[in-house]
C-alpha cells in the first residue's frame, strides 16, 4: 500500500522518453558508411570511388531520413499506453497504470499519479518496477496496487539470497512437476480462489470464505459492513460456469443471495448510496461449457436482488458498469462499428447519451466528484489519459508517445460494407493504405483476420498494421459475421456454422477491396 504525500513532479508530457535506440541507430549508419568507403577505395579508380561513395551515401541518408519519418518493428519498444485508471475519491488526482514495452520480457505497468489541476505527475516506484490496478483508499490519502517483489526459493541458503529485495513473501501454492512414473497426480491440488480481509494496520490477514466453490469480483459496500462477490454453488460449478450475485454481512460471515439465473452475472457493483447493484449480465441460460455468444448488458437491481432490470437498452455488447456520483446513472463502454464509445444511461429510464464517441477505442472508465477518467485509443495514437471535469470539453491528459509518433507518418484507415455471400448482411471491413502511394503503384495485401470469434477490429490505433503501411503493404481487417458490435443478430450468425459463412466473408471482403481498390495487387495477397 502506498501513502501518498507531497512529492517532486513532472507534467505529464514530460515523462521519460527513450532516445538512446535513436542515437544507437545512428552510430552504427555511420559506421557502415565509413565501412562502405573503404571497402569500394581499392577496386576502383579513385574518382569513381568518390562518386560511388557519393551516391551510395545520399542513397543511404535517404533511407535513414526514410526510416526516421515511418514506423520500424522496433518503435514498439518505445511506444506506451495507459490501461487501468482510477479517480480520486474527492475527484482531484488520477492514478492510472502506464503500459510499457522496453522490458526483457512481456510488457509491464507502472503507476502514476496525476493531479487533474495542473496535470503534474510523480511515478510510484523505480525506473523499471512493475506495478498497477489501483485502488484508492475511502479517505484518498492511500493507494493499493498490484507490485512485484523479487525473492528467492531455495533449499539452502546461498549468495543470491544477499541482493533479495523487497519485503518478505509468503508463497501460499507451489508444486513440484512429477516424473513420467508420477504421471499427472500431482498438477492439481484441488485448490480454490477464496476471500479474504486484511487489516491494514495490524497487517491481520482473516479468511472469509472456505470450501469447494471460487469466489470472485469483490466490492466493498459504502457503509462498508457488506462484500458484493460471485460465486457458483451448484453442484455442477466445475462443469457450468453459472455465477450469480451474493453479499456477506462481514459482522458474521452471513452469506444473502442476490440474483438466481440460468444466465451470468459479472463485475457487480454497489450504488454510491448503497441502495442498488449494478452489473453485466446475460439473458440466455447457459446449457453447456461453451459459449451462449450473447453480448453482456448493463443492469441493476436493489440492493436486496429485488427489481431486477436491464439500463439504457442498446443492441451491442457493452463493458462494466461504472456509478455515477449521485446514483442516477451508469457509465459503460458499447461496441459499435469498430470503435468502443463511452454512454450515459439514467437508472430511472430514458434513452442513453454518447459521452466519448470519438473514432477509437474507450479502454478504462473511472468517475467521483464529477470528474470522468478514462484511456482512449485514436487512429492516430495508443490508449492516452483523458480527464472531463463537469460539462467541460475532455482533456488530454498525456502524451506517452509524442517523442516517436511526432516524426513518423501514419497511414489512412478507412471503412468499407458488401454484401455477404448469402445477402444476409452488410459485413464491414478496415482497410489500412500504404504510405506515399503513387498513381501506377501496385502494392500487396495482407488480410489481418480477429479472433473469437466474437471480437471486433476498428480504426484505432493498429502498431503491426502501421509497421505494413509503413514498407508498402496495405492490410485489410474484415469484421466478419460472429463479431461483435453489430449487434445480436449479427452475433449469432455464426452459431453452428464456424468457419463457414465467416469464412466466405472474409473471402467475400477480400473480393470486393481488390474491386474497389485497383492499386491492390492480386498476385500478391
Amino acid at each position: 500500500m502506498l501513502k501518498l504525500a507531497s512529492s517532486p513532479s513532472v507534467s505529464g508530457s514530460d515523462l521519460p522518453s527513450r532516445t538512446s535506440a535513436t542515437l544507437e541507430r545512428a552510430s552504427t549508419m555511420r559506421r557502415v558508411l565509413n565501412l562502405t568507403g573503404r571497402i569500394l577505395a581499392p577496386e576502383v579508380p579513385m574518382f569513381v570511388s568518390r562518386l560511388s561513395f557519393v551516391v551510395l551515401a545520399v542513397a543511404l541518408s535517404s533511407s535513414a531520413v526514410l526510416a526516421q519519418t515511418r514506423l520500424q518493428s522496433g518503435d514498439l519498444l518505445k511506444l506506451r499506453s495507459v490501461s487501468s485508471v482510477a479517480v480520486s475519491p474527492d475527484g482531484s488526482r488520477v492514478a492510472y497504470t502506464v503500459d510499457n514495452n522496453d522490458g526483457p520480457g512481456r510488457p509491464y505497468g507502472q503507476l502514476w499519479v496525476m493531479t487533474v489541476a495542473d496535470g503534474k505527475t510523480v511515478r510510484v516506484g523505480g525506473e523499471r518496477d512493475s506495478s498497477g490496478t489501483p485502488v484508492w483508499s475511502a479517505d484518498g490519502q492511500s493507494l493499493v496496487y498490484r507490485g512485484r517483489v523479487d525473492a528467492f526459493v531455495s533449499s539452502v541458503p546461498g549468495p543470491e539470497t544477499a541482493s533479495a529485495t523487497g519485503d518478505p513473501i509468503v508463497i501460499t501454492r507451489y508444486l513440484y512437476k512429477p516424473d513420467a512414473a508420477e504421471g499427472l497426480t500431482h498438477f492439481n491440488d484441488n485448490r480454490r480462489l477464496h476471500l479474504f480481509v486484511v487489516d491494514v494496520a495490524s497487517g491481520r490477514i482473516d479468511q472469509l470464505t472456505d470450501g469447494n466453490h471460487y469466489e470472485h469480483s469483490i466490492d466493498w459496500s459504502p457503509n462498508g459492513q457488506e462484500l458484493l462477490f460471485l460465486t457458483n454453488r451448484d453442484a455442477d460449478d466445475d462443469e457450468f460456469f453459472n455465477y450469480d450475485v451474493y453479499a456477506m454481512k462481514l459482522s458474521d460471515k452471513s452469506i444473502r443471495r442476490l440474483t438466481a439465473t440460468e444466465s451470468n452475472e459479472y463485475r457487480p457493483r454497489w450504488s454510491p448510496d448503497g441502495t442498488m447493484v449494478a452489473f453485466e449480465a446475460t439473458r440466455r441460460g447457459l446449457t453447456d461449457r461453451e459459449t451462449t455468444m450473447e453480448d453482456t448488458h448493463a443492469w441493476v437491481m436493489n440492493a436486496n436482488g429485488t427489481n431486477r432490470r436491464e439500463i439504457g437498452v442498446i443492441d451491442n455488447r457493452q463493458g462494466a458498469p461504472e456509478w455515477t456520483d449521485d446514483s442516477t446513472a451508469l457509465l459503460f463502454t458499447v461496441q459499435e462499428r469498430g470503435d468502443v464509445r463511452l454512454y450515459r444511461a439514467p437508472i430511472a429510464g430514458g434513452k442513453p447519451e454518447p459521452i466519448v464517441s470519438e473514432r477509437g477505442a474507450v479502454g478504462s472508465i473511472s468517475m467521483q466528484k464529477n470528474t470522468l477518467a478514462y484511456a482512449l485509443a485514436t487512429p492516430s495514437d495508443q490508449a492516452e489519459l483523458y480527464v472531463r471535469v463537469g460539462s467541460a470539453a475532455p482533456r488530454r491528459m498525456t502524451d506517452l508517445n509524442a517523442a516517436v509518433l511526432r516524426s513518423r507518418q501514419l497511414a489512412e484507415v478507412e471503412s468499407f460494407t458488401f454484401m455477404s455471400n448469402d445477402n444476409r448482411f452488410e459485413v464491414e471491413a478496415f482497410l489500412t493504405k500504404p504510405i506515399d502511394m503513387t498513381p501506377a503503384g501496385r502494392y500487396p495485401l495482407i488480410v489481418n483476420i480477429h479472433g473469437g470469434p466474437h471480437g471486433q477490429q476498428g480504426p484505432a490505433f493498429n502498431f503491426r498494421n502501421q509497421v505494413y503501411a509503413a514498407r508498402g503493404w496495405a492490410t485489410l481487417m474484415v469484421n466478419y459475421r460472429g463479431s461483435t458490435g453489430y449487434g445480436q443478430a449479427f452475433a449469432d450468425a455464426v452459431f453452428a456454422d464456424q468457419n463457414g459463412n465467416e469464412g466466405q466473408d472474409v473471402l467475400y471482403g477480400v473480393s470486393a477491396a481488390l474491386r474497389r481498390y485497383p492499386w491492390i495487387d492480386r498476385d500478391r495477397l
